[in-house]
């Protein structure tokens, strides 16, 4: 039993250690786990199990220590959970060393469970959901033959104690059926109350206990950025991980097929560069409030007045983000008239009014869904920018004035107007803004396109050198860059001839999952191109960058690989929609339960005082990383105390219950077939003693009880004395002495004279 029980234990440990480096993106978490586990199972095959040197041990726990001191010094707020997990798991993995006892076994078992909850707050990926799947009924398997494990070693002790050598019976036959009904009980009672507490349990109660103290989902090096900074040196490293899903609707909410080419999703436009950082941002703050806002069950908002739509069918898209954050841009393709969030989550929206994108501002960071409908043909009712010569930064909450105006260091005389007017003369077209009109416009932008189409893409970044303009070296030295280089460089040659165009950053995805029904958007689909303004209201797309960098969004893999891909991506994407993003719409639809429809439910009630209570308790903290331990430091005691409570009236409860049913009987029942019907006299003096309040407690030996019952009755204590010892001589000596019966005859006797023991 004890091998198996090493065995369960390490395994969960190394998953809990699977679950962290899943969560946190860190496998050489599991790598080093593995490595630990190895040496820990060559440790414990021998008898007794080795260890390290304690003074070895305590030096590894004590380096650990400094480096979680370390960690949350240097870290930011939302770190603070990833670095607490970091060091419970290298504590974990010193514990692997260490498995000398069923107490050892029992930290590290407990030490897992630790481990396990930092990973579901630092993430919560499909592959994560798998292992936890793996490791509950591990766990509960691992405790319950810690259980059964311990009580042997204590028996074991306690005969020792008396001079006498536990035989090796056939005691594992017997107990493994009671010890796997045991088990299957213990999983099917967490699955049900897991479901329920899963469909009940507000998924907003979690943040408002935790904050954001877990790393943000998804991270990654490539991304979506608001503002872009040219000049940086390095390689730009590509991830996979999935950040959305989008599904195409027909106006009847009816899914489409894919479209015949990639799908734009606009998320922030950028016009004002400031060539001594080579930093591209937006030129005017001015945000205006949705017009005639309208918000029903599903927080529909209306963002654009309906008199300026056209007659054109709009196009409708389901947007899921996995991880929003606190300032999140709403994507949408094309121009959005109109968002619906499911949910009542639609607050905090903001237009802005310059280029019609969106934000949201929100308290929540989880999964985000919402379906916008674009309009291809929308006219932009803005004035047009009108481009001016010397950039001017702007403060905080300024506003534009009417028409909006835009800083370009284009616009003056330089290096990059001269390769503008170059080009614009070789292709006919009048570099004098006044005298172009919207072919002449689509033509001088086409010209900057096909130039720069002829330039080499890569993810490799070159710092410009001292005092140089990293767009000019694009333009003119390197002629080399990724999507940011190739939009900051049409943007700017369309500018110095005064033809307005902005960069837009966002997602650009073509790989359509078909067994999922939608595009899969990707941190390595984060791409940038421009928009350039025709003519009044009139702003086009175009896509600088070479066509063949951007194959990779196409379709995706084919082959066996590729399917085994678009499979996993669905259920990812069920499992992002269905489990990670349930919410209270959600939760309505199961238990038929609105709590802005009618009156509030006690448990909506429950939900605003825990909110209120842990708001307050948050505004007691102090800020910082210090008022972040200090918050989960309290509620880590907080949970610790109930669970002690929990531990104490239960134990007691179960005392009673067993010293009610005859305690001791499991001494009794583990005895050898042969032996049973002989030993029956045992537990009927049990019995006889509990019903008259002298039941022998599970933590006093037989000999010892006797001893106490002498103490009130020497008569009583000498018969209780006699029967144990043949109990002993049978049971252990293998003794062929008879059952004493006259002993109990006795006893029994002696028993009926005293009064019933209260409470029975």
């Amino acid at each position: 039993m004890l091998p198996a029980l090493r065995a369960l234990t390490l395994t969960t440990a190394i998953l809990s250690l699977a679950a962290f480096g899943i969560a946190d993106e860190k496998p050489f978490v599991l790598l080093l786990g593995l490595v630990v586990s190895l040496i820990s199972w060559g440790m414990t095959r021998v008898e007794p199990a080795r260890a390290l040197p304690r003074a070895v041990l305590n030096l590894m726990v004590g380096a650990a220590t400094l480096y979680l001191a370390l960690a949350l010094l240097s870290s930011r707020q939302d770190t603070v959970i990833s670095s607490l997990t970091d060091f419970l798991a290298l504590v974990l993995m010193i514990k692997m060393l260490d498995r000398g006892s069923m107490r050892d076994e029992a930290q590290l078992m407990t030490l897992s469970v630790f481990v396990v909850i930092g990973s579901v707050l630092s993430g919560a990926q499909l592959a994560l959901g798998a292992v936890l799947v793996l490791y509950t009924p591990l766990m509960i398997a691992a405790v319950v033959l810690w259980q059964v494990a311990a009580g042997h070693e204590r028996a074991a002790q306690r005969a020792r104690a008396v001079g006498v050598e536990t035989p090796a019976g056939a005691r594992g036959e017997r107990i493994m059926r009671p010890l796997l009904t045991t088990i299957v009980l213990a999983v099917g009672l967490t699955l049900v109350t897991g479901a329920v507490a899963f469909v009940v349990t507000p998924r907003a109660m979690i943040p408002g206990i935790t904050g954001q103290w877990g790393r943000p989902m998804p991270g990654a090096t490539t991304g979506y950025h608001e503002q872009i900074q040219l000049g940086n040196a390095g390689l730009i490293s590509q991830s996979g991980t999935p950040v959305g899903e989008v599904r195409l609707l027909t106006a009847r909410g009816e899914p489409m097929g894919p479209a015949d080419q990639p799908l734009y999703l606009r998320g922030t436009t950028l016009d004002l560069y400031d060539p001594r950082t080579g930093l591209w941002k937006r030129s005017s703050t001015e945000t205006r409030q949705p017009p005639g806002s309208r918000r029903d069950d599903d927080s529909l908002i209306t963002l654009q007045e309906p008199s300026r739509l056209s007659s054109r069918a709009p196009i409708f898209q389901e947007v899921t983000l996995r991880s929003g954050r606190q300032s999140q841009p709403i994507f949408a393709a094309l121009m959005p008239v109109s968002v619906r969030f499911p949910g009542g989550t639609g607050d905090g929206i903001k237009v802005y009014r310059a280029d019609g994108t969106l934000s949201r501002s929100s308290a929540s960071t989880g999964q985000l869904s919402y379906v916008v409908e674009s309009r291809a043909d929308y006219i932009d009712p803005s004035p047009p920018p009108v481009m001016t010569d010397e950039p001017r930064p702007v403060q905080e909450g300024e506003t534009s004035p009417e028409p909006a105006t835009v800083g370009s260091p284009f616009t003056r005389p330089g290096p990059i107007r001269d390769l503008a007017l170059t080009l614009l003369g070789q292709a006919g077209v009048s570099p004098d803004p006044a005298k172009r009109e919207a072919p002449e416009n689509r033509r001088a932008a086409t010209v900057f396109l096909n130039h720069l189409r002829g330039f080499e893409y890569t993810l490799e970044m070159v710092a410009p050198e001292e005092g140089q303009d990293p767009l000019q070296m694009f333009l003119f030295t390197t002629r080399r860059g990724h999507c940011e280089y190739f939009a900051a460089g049409m943007v700017a040659l369309c500018q110095s001839v005064g033809l307005p165009a902005r960069i837009v950053t966002g997602y650009v995805s073509g790989e359509y999952n078909s067994m999922g029904g939608h595009y899969v958007v990707r941190e390595s689909d984060a791409h940038a191109w421009v928009e350039v303004l025709l003519q009044p209201g009139r702003w086009e797309t175009f896509d600088p960058t070479p066509p063949d960098s951007l194959q990779h969004v196409q379709r995706g893999s084919g082959g066996v690989l590729g399917w085994l891909r678009r499979l996993y991506d669905a259920i990812e994407f069920s499992w992002a929609s269905n489990v990670i993003s349930f919410d209270s719409q959600r939760r309505a639809e199961i238990i038929n339960w609105n709590p802005q429809v009618g009156d509030p439910t006690p448990l909506y009630n429950l939900r605003r005082s825990v909110n209120r209570a842990t708001s307050w308790l948050r505004g007691l903290m102090p800020e910082g990383v210090l008022g972040s331990v200090l918050t989960i430091v309290l509620g880590v005691c907080l949970i610790a105390g109930a669970g002690i409570m929990v531990w104490v009236v239960g134990r007691g409860l179960a005392r009673r219950w067993r010293a009610g049913r005859g305690a001791g009987q499991a001494e009794y029942t583990l005895a050898p077939p042969e032996l049973a019907s002989r030993l029956a006299f045992y537990p009927r003096m049990l019995e006889m003693l509990a019903r008259r309040g002298r039941g022998k407690p599970d933590s006093v030996p037989p000999m010892t009880h006797a001893a106490a019952l002498a103490q009130s009755d020497p008569r009583m204590g000498e018969l209780v004395g006699s029967v144990a010892d043949r109990y002993y001589r049978i049971r252990f000596g293998r003794d062929d002495a008879a059952a004493p019966d006259p002993e109990l005859n006795e006893l029994r006797a002696r028993l009926d004279d005293l009064p019933p023991a209260r409470g029975r």
